[in-house]
C-alpha cells in the first residue's frame, strides 16, 4: 500500500527532539496527530540508536528491516551509517512521519506497511534479503507477542534468501561487551571482548515491563529461535524543542536498555 505524505493524512509535526550520540546528531519530530504509539519517541529507541551510531560496529551496506518504526529515529540512525533500510509499521500515518523525519535528516530509506498479524505481509518478508532486524519498544499489548515473533522468524528465514558471497555482504559482527557498552547478562567478566553474532539476526528491545519481557523471552524460545540478552549502557543526551513553549536545555543522563539478540541457530 502506498504511503501518502504527512500532510495528506491531516497530520502535523509537534515537539522536535534532538538525540546526540558519538558526535552525531539526529533531529526528529513527534506528532500528536499520529494515533497509537507511532507519533511518540520512546526511550528504548534512543538506546538502540546509540548502539547503531557506536563506531565500533559497521553497518555499511547492511540490509536492515525495522519493525514498528514509529517516527523513524532508529531507521534514520541505521541509514546514516550506510545501511540499506526498510522502515516498517502497521500505521500509515507513522510511516509518513518516519519518511518526513528521514527527509529532514537527509537520509534515504524505504517505508513499508507491515502488519504482524497479516500473513501476506509476513510471507512477503521471505523474499527479502535481510541481514538485521531491529525493533525498539515494540510490545505494548501481550497478545501481539506471538505475531511479532512469527514476523521476526519470517524475516530471518534463509529459505528464499539470495546467496551472495561477496565481501560486501554482511555476514556477522561482534557485539562488543564492555563497561561502557553492552554487557553479556550473566557474564562475571564485564570486560569480555564480546561475542560473534552471525547474520541474519534480530536486535529487539521490548521495554521495561517485566511481564512482557518474560513472555517475549518464552515465546522466542518456544518458536525454536536462539536467544541471547545484553544490557547496553549509554549516556542519553537529548534536547526537546516544543513549538509552543520553546527549547528545553539538553541534559545527559546514564541509561541502559536490554537488547534481545535473536538468531536462527
Amino acid at each position: 500500500e502506498n504511503v501518502k505524505t504527512l500532510r495528506e493524512y491531516g497530520c502535523k509535526v509537534g515537539i522536535k527532539v534532538t538525540v546526540t550520540a558519538f558526535a552525531q546528531r539526529i533531529t526528529v519530530w513527534e506528532s500528536e496527530d499520529v494515533t497509537g504509539y507511532g507519533g511518540t519517541l520512546w526511550q528504548q529507541a534512543i538506546g538502540l540508536t546509540h548502539f547503531l551510531l557506536d563506531p565500533s560496529h559497521s553497518w555499511q551496506k547492511t540490509n536492515i528491516l525495522e519493525l514498528g518504526c514509529g517516527l523513524g529515529l532508529v531507521a534514520i540512525a541505521a541509514a546514516k551509517r550506510g545501511a540499506n533500510v526498510i522502515a516498517s509499521d502497521r500505521q500509515l500515518e507513522a510511516l509518513a512521519l518516519a519518511e518526513e523525519n528521514s527527509t529532514r535528516n537527509n537520509t534515504k530509506m524505504i517505508v513499508r506497511a507491515v502488519d504482524w498479524v497479516n500473513t501476506r505481509h509476513r510471507q512477503a518478508l521471505l523474499k527479502e534479503d535481510i541481514d538485521l532486524v531491529l525493533g525498539a519498544a515494540v510490545i505494548y499489548h501481550i497478545d501481539m507477542i506471538k505475531h511479532l515473533v512469527e514476523t521476526i522468524k519470517a524475516a530471518l528465514r534463509p529459505a528464499e534468501r539470495k546467496i551472495n558471497n561477496s565481501e560486501e555482504k554482511k555476514s556477522g559482527f561482534v557485539l562488543n561487551v564492555s563497561e561502557a557498552g553492552a554487557k553479556n547478562i550473566g557474564e562475571k567478566n564485564n570486560n569480555a571482548e564480546g561475542f560473534q553474532v552471525t547474520c541474519p539476526v534480530a536486535l529487539i528491545t521490548v521495554g521495561n515491563e517485566k511481564q512482557r519481557e518474560l513472555m517475549f523471552r518464552q515465546v522466542v524460545i518456544d518458536s525454536g529461535l536462539v536467544l541471547k540478552e545484553v544490557e547496553y549502557e549509554y549516556y542519553d543526551e537529548k534536547s526537546e524543542d516544543d513549538i509552543q513553549h520553546g527549547p528545553k536545555p539538553s541534559k545527559a543522563t546514564r541509561n541502559r536498555c536490554r537488547i534481545f539478540v535473536i538468531t536462527l541457530g
